[in-house]
């Protein structure tokens, strides 16, 4: 498949000299350039063998993209929008089924198997799969989850990367569409007249300027240096809750049951209230919020998330008594409530436009309202809307000279469980992990420059240790190019030993003895096999026991972020 680019916003026309309905296109920059320059080329089908584990069906073959319109859409269980669009999407596909239509969603590597959990619940109704190494979503240029592409009769990407609001319009273009018509829109799309008519570059069309397509057309996109530059109100020491301020969300928007109407929560600063019917400061808090909610409309997104301790039968009923201005969520599971730990309600938690928590706290606190509105001011997307500019719905990206901050990567979850450890590391970065050992049994220091590092405390009197090694060993042949194991023995036992045992058994991973067990001292190991993973930056990504059956999906994902790391986030 050639590589792809494109302008921010366009406009298609739907035949010779007819207007159609604009299509808005995501992106920027190089990127989008090439995905513009895909655009109207034959969609390379071969990428789909890159496609595993199907759900809600046997498979989308090379037929199936030919013989009809396809809706592509990618996927990641840590991005709220993957969920919100989902039932968009099914209605498209019953809408237009019998004309032709097909979709799918591909899911990034990383992060499948938690992804499943929402497939089996029927939040994803369409047919998904798992993208190996995310090399389908690469080869399309995928970068902000969901995007969505189409694909005409011709089997020709005719839309790459659009908006959510421009997706009805696009499928009943070319669900009109014959595959004659398709080809033909491929060949005007040769010409300057034809590219400048379908939005993929500047130019006169009828009835408007180039600086009113400008205006009209071009989405702003908002640098993750200005979020990074706000005035933040300061963070609150005093919370019922884990503490995630300044830090991404814990966990998507997407396993609740909406109790009210949907809302958008797109360009909004969003504010989740954890609550019950049964507690009193929750309902005393209520009106607070409903002021907020009134005079913010168009700024905030307010969602009160009840299950603790209640069915959501109670919470309706309760609900019929009472005026709403804001919106309420039912999660039986607690999704969110455990992933923030919530030890007592209310609690509210206040989240930017970037997904990333602001402030937290019970909103009794005095100054909630003043945070509230000062989090509004400050936030980059809410400001740029007020003044009237049309922003670029995407994961916030750096200015020019800016580094990215790798907290925008998606790293894996850390681990909460029992580390066998008494030192927490993950998320530190380790000073010369490598420093004071002595290389054995054939092994040589290895060049860990651009690599992810797996660090491995065992001995040879571990039975478990020695039933992780082949593991070990098989994730180091299969993530050759990405990775770097390290077993590092030393406990308790001598030099003599460990090697006289790696003479008998085979192993691809580098060995290393540490007669002063300096690092195994740092972190306080109680208990091995223990594993530490490193990212190329030096930071710990996850530590714990490898013999759960998560533990190379948990490896996959930092090698995936990493490469992200390494490109430039």
């Amino acid at each position: 498949m050639r590589g792809l680019i494109l302008g921010a916003a366009a406009l298609t026309l739907a035949g010779a000299g007819a207007l159609a309905a604009p299509v808005e296109r995501e992106g920027r920059g190089e990127r989008r350039e090439a995905l513009n320059a895909a655009e109207a080329n034959p969609f390379d089908t071969s990428l789909l063998a890159f496609l595993r584990d199907w759900r809600n069906s046997d498979g989308i073959t090379a037929d199936d993209i030919d013989s009809g319109v396809v809706v592509l859409v990618t996927l990641d269980v840590a991005q709220p929008g993957s969920m919100i669009v989902a039932p968009m999407i099914k209605r498209l596909e019953q809408k237009y089924a019998d004309q032709g239509l097909t979709v799918f969603g591909v899911h990034r590597d990383a992060g499948w198997d938690k992804f499943q959990q929402h497939i089996d619940s029927g939040m994803i109704p369409f047919p998904v799969a798992r993208d190996s190494y995310d090399r389908l979503r690469k080869a399309i240029q995928a970068d902000n989850d969901p995007d969505i592409y189409l694909i005409d009769r011709a089997g020709q990407l005719r839309y790459a990367d659009i908006a959510n609001a421009s997706v009805k319009d696009a499928v009943a273009e070319l669900i009109d569409e014959t595959a004659e018509h398709a080809r033909g829109e491929a060949q005007r799309r040769t010409t300057t007249e034809g590219r400048i008519a379908a939005g993929l570059e500047r130019g006169q069309r009828q009835g408007a300027s180039e600086a009113g397509d400008e205006t009209r057309n071009r989405g702003i996109p908002i640098p993750a240096a200005m979020y990074r530059k706000a005035d933040w109100p300061e963070h609150n020491g005093r919370l019922s809750a884990s503490d995630f301020q300044g830090k991404a969300m814990p966990a998507p928007l997407g396993s609740e049951k909406w109790l009210t109407d949907k809302v958008s929560t797109q360009g909004k600063v969003i504010i989740l209230d954890f609550w019950a019917t049964w507690c009193g400061p929750c309902i005393r808090a209520g009106p607070t919020l409903d002021k907020l909610q009134k005079t913010n409309r168009d700024e905030l997104a307010i969602l009160a998330i009840s299950g603790s301790g209640e069915n959501a039968g109670v919470v309706k009923k309760y609900l019929r008594k009472k005026q709403h201005s804001y919106s309420y969520l039912h999660d039986d599971k607690q999704t969110l409530n455990n992933a923030f730990g919530v030890r007592g309600i209310p609690h509210t938690v206040v989240i930017s436009t970037d997904g990333v928590v602001r402030w937290q706290g019970n909103p009794l606190n005095r100054d909630f309202t003043k945070i509230v509105k000062q989090i509004i001011k400050q936030d980059p997307v809410v400001q740029a809307r007020k003044r009237g500019q049309t922003v670029a719905y995407d994961e916030p990206t750096t200015a020019e000279g800016d580094e990215a901050p790798t907290s925008e990567l998606a790293w894996p979850e850390h681990n909460a469980g029992k580390l066998h450890a008494d030192n927490d590391v993950q998320g530190e970065r380790l000073d010369s992990p490598l420093s004071g050992l002595r290389w054995i049994a054939g092994s040589q220091r290895p060049n860990t420059e651009d690599k992810v590092v797996v660090l491995d405390f065992w001995a040879t009197w571990c039975g478990p240790c020695k039933r992780f090694s082949p593991r070990l060993s098989a994730m180091q042949k299969k993530f050759s190019d990405d990775v770097v194991a390290i077993a590092i023995a030393g406990q308790n036992e001598k030099v003599q030993v460990v090697e006289e045992y790696l003479d008998t058994v085979d192993h691809a991973y580098v060995n290393a003895y540490d007669s002063s067990q300096r690092l195994y001292k740092k972190i306080g190991v109680a208990g091995i096999p223990h594993v530490v993973i490193l990212s190329s930056d030096g930071i710990v990504r996850w530590q714990g026991f490898p013999g759960n059956e998560d533990f190379e999906n948990i490896l996959e994902q930092i090698i995936i972020a990493d490469r992200a790391l390494r490109a430039g986030g």
